[in-house]
Order: structure tokens, then C-alpha cells, then sequence
């Protein structure tokens, strides 16, 4: 398949121009709309910046700019968002000047066509360079996170497995919703991911789509019910097929927080001519969002079947998460992000983690300034050819200082 190995250059630069007509397109709307621009500037310690088993340090600046399109009719929203940043290395362990280290276009339009049929779309745009990895410093791109809105295991994880390489991804969902009686409501979504890396030379292409039901037993529970139907293409593995069957629920005591959970399997089959073996596996996901009165915090734990970072094929990932901010000040704001995911495939295992913790100040109206410590470290083992074997681990400690500002705004 001539998709396992195109290159993401000409997927961003695709983005980009759809990103420039949907401007102009909504610019000329006369309906609500928000244009917000920002700029942040990083001021970073990173003390093994190629993240591999021969560590070197520096201290790097960062510049990132972006914009972000807010778009709201009585019965849609839509938003997009970009970003691009550049880096100086002060002890040259890279290029000393990289315009384009990170870039990210982000897309999502939600639209409610009638009481009963609603209509969701997302789309995210990434080029990562070797040292972007994730910190999610992209002025102008949203950064929220629920526990139920993670589309994939640990999807944010991934590239940190890739010292030197750059990454071009694109993650791409939609979904119909459709309310057959006050009590029961159905579903049909479509995915499509694609992972394009340097190094390891692959690139990791998957399809999904599936339907799902939902019946409303009371004011606070819902069941829910669901299949997927997946397709992997692999550089460096046999491509295969999945399905996967789950039950789950879905519990709202209260306004400010809901809990939910759901259970099935897995099958996963080589295609072609592969001498790999079917293998099936468990597949869950539990989580929780609940906000308090100065505070917010999301967990979740899945298992199911993703891409394995152009590692070694399909896998049976585990992910954990927890995210949590809280409001110490009118002005002080803290954050704690931190993840674990765990790859399973037929060559081999290996684990991520990263943990992020930060304070954030506003100094002057749109003005703010932030002190971030990570912590990441990955643990291959010896069956992988391609990626570090044995542990590897960093820390990051960065100094920000950003605004955002309105650029124009437009009521009618």
C-alpha cells in the first residue's frame, strides 16, 4: 500500500493551505467569531536533549507563535488552531537555529443539524522535532484535557521513543450521532491515524470505524454498547485487522463530575502472507472527571489496539493518566499531567513515562509567567532493534514567559 510510505511533508503543507481557506471562509461569515493570537517565550535546562543512552546537555530558547479561530452559531462551534515554534541551541547539540522544530494545526467543528442528529469532526496536524517532545509550548493551541475525550492510548506519548528523528502525524475522527427515543441514542465514528518518522525510517497507518448504542436507564446511568473494526498498515511489521467488542456505562451523580467504564475483547489478525499468529486480549477503559471549586482532575486507564510508534507493528497498549490543575491564587495557577503507557507486540515490549508539573503566574492582563519541571523515561527491552534498549530518562527544567491577545472579534 502506497500509504505506508509516504512522507508528512506534503500532509502539513496540505493543512496548511485547508487552514488558509477555512480562515478566509470564516472571516467572511458574518457570525460570531474570535481570532486570538499568542506568543510564548521558553527558557529551558534540558540535560540529555537527543533522549538516549549518551547523554548530552544544554540550555535552549524557545519562540513559539500561534493563532487560534473561534467560530459559534446558535447550532455549531467551530475552532482552529495553529502554532509553530523555533529553538537555539546554546552548546550547538543541534541545529543551532530550527524555524520549523515544532508546528501543530488543530481543526474540530461540532454541529447539531436537528434534535436528533448531531455531526462532530476533529482533525490534528503535527510536525515534531527532535527535542518537541510534547511540552505542548504551541502558542495558541488548546491544551485541555478530559478523561473521556482521549481518543487513542496515549497518542501525546509516543514520539519522546524518537532521539534524533522528526515525526509528521495526523489523527483524524468523525462521528454521527443520532437520538432515536428520549431513552436510546446511536452512533457511527470513523478514525484515521497516520505517523510518519525519521528515525526509525516507518510510518503507521490505521483505519477504524464502528458503530455504537446507548440506552438512558436513569437521569444519572447510562449503558452503552460498541464495535470497532480496525486496519493497520506497518513499516516495520506485518499489517493486520481488528475487532473489538465492548459494554460500558456511564454514571453522572452530580453536574461537576461523572465516572465511567467499559469492558470486551480484542482480536487482532495478521494479513498478507504473515507467519504471525492471531493473538486476542482484553480490552477496558475506567476513568473519572470531576471539578471542585478551585480545582479539576481527570484519570484514566485504558487497554486496547494501537500503532506502536513505528516500532514493531500493532499493539496491545496500556495507558494510565492523570491530569489535575488547581487555582492556588486569583493570579498563581498549578498543573500535574502525568502518563504511563505500555506497548505489547509479537517483537517485543516497552514502556513511556512522563510527568509534568507546573506554576503558572499572571503578571499583567495577558501576560503570564510559568516555571514547568518534566520528567520522562522510556524501558525497551532487547527484543526491538530499533529503538534505545534498557532505560532512558530526562529532566527538563523551563522558565516561560507568554501573552495572548485578541486580534479581532466580530458580533453580529
Amino acid at each position: 500500500m502506497s500509504a505506508k510510505r509516504r512522507g508528512g511533508g506534503d500532509t502539513i503543507i496540505a493543512g496548511l493551505l485547508v487552514a488558509l481557506i477555512l480562515g478566509f471562509a470564516i472571516r467572511a461569515a458574518a457570525n460570531p467569531l474570535t481570532v486570538t493570537s499568542g506568543v510564548i517565550l521558553n527558557e529551558e535546562y534540558n540535560d540529555n536533549v537527543h533522549f538516549d543512552n549518551h547523554k548530552e546537555d544544554d540550555y535552549i530558547t524557545t519562540l513559539a507563535v500561534g493563532v487560534h479561530l473561534l467560530y459559534q452559531t446558535p447550532a455549531s462551534t467551530t475552532s482552529l488552531a495553529t502554532g509553530v515554534g523555533g529553538s537555539y541551541f546554546a552548546r550547538k547539540t543541534a541545529a543551532s537555529v530550527n524555524l520549523a522544530q515544532g508546528q501543530r494545526l488543530l481543526y474540530s467543528t461540532t454541529y447539531q443539524y436537528s434534535p436528533q442528529l448531531s455531526f462532530s469532526i476533529s482533525d490534528g496536524l503535527a510536525r515534531v522535532g527532535s527535542r518537541a517532545r510534547g511540552l505542548n509550548s504551541d502558542a495558541g493551541v488548546d491544551t485541555s484535557t478530559t478523561a473521556q475525550n482521549l481518543p487513542q492510548v496515549n497518542q501525546s506519548g509516543i514520539n519522546v521513543l524518537l532521539p534524533r528523528g522528526t515525526a509528521f502525524t495526523n489523527f483524524f475522527s468523525a462521528t454521527s450521532s443520532y437520538l432515536l427515543s428520549p431513552r436510546w441514542a446511536a452512533a457511527f465514528s470513523v478514525t484515521n491515524g497516520v505517523s510518519t518518522f525519521s528515525d526509525p525510517n516507518s510510518t503507521d497507518v490505521s483505519y477504524g470505524l464502528g458503530p455504537n448504542v446507548s440506552y438512558r436507564l436513569s437521569e444519572d446511568l447510562s449503558l452503552n454498547s460498541g464495535y470497532t473494526y480496525s486496519r493497520f498498515y506497518n513499516s516495520n511489521a506485518p499489517d493486520s485487522e481488528g475487532h473489538t467488542a465492548t459494554v460500558g456505562a456511564t454514571y453522572t451523580p452530580a453536574p461537576l463530575w461523572s465516572v465511567f467504564g467499559s469492558v470486551g475483547g480484542s482480536v487482532n489478525l495478521p494479513t498478507g502472507n504473515s507467519n504471525q499468529s492471531t493473538r486476542t486480549s482484553a480490552t477496558f477503559s475506567v476513568g473519572m472527571d470531576r471539578q471542585f471549586a478551585t480545582s479539576s482532575l481527570a484519570i484514566a486507564v485504558q487497554q486496547g489496539l494501537t500503532p506502536s510508534a513505528g516500532v514493531a507493528g500493532t499493539s496491545n497498549t496500556l495507558g494510565g493518566y492523570v491530569y489535575y490543575t488547581i487555582f492556588l491564587t486569583d493570579h498563581l495557577t498549578g498543573l500535574l499531567d502525568t502518563s504511563y503507557t505500555n506497548y505489547d507486540t509479537t517483537s517485543g515490549s516497552f514502556s513511556v513515562y512522563q510527568g509534568y508539573a507546573t506554576l503558572r503566574y499572571a503578571i499583567w492582563r495577558q501576560v503570564s509567567a510559568g516555571f514547568v519541571y518534566a520528567y520522562r523515561r522510556s524501558d525497551a527491552n532487547q527484543g526491538l532493534s530499533n529503538v534505545q534498549h534498557g532505560v532512558v530518562d530526562q529532566n527538563i527544567v523551563l522558565i516561560q514567559i507568554g501573552t495572548t491577545f485578541d486580534l479581532w472579534r466580530l458580533d453580529v
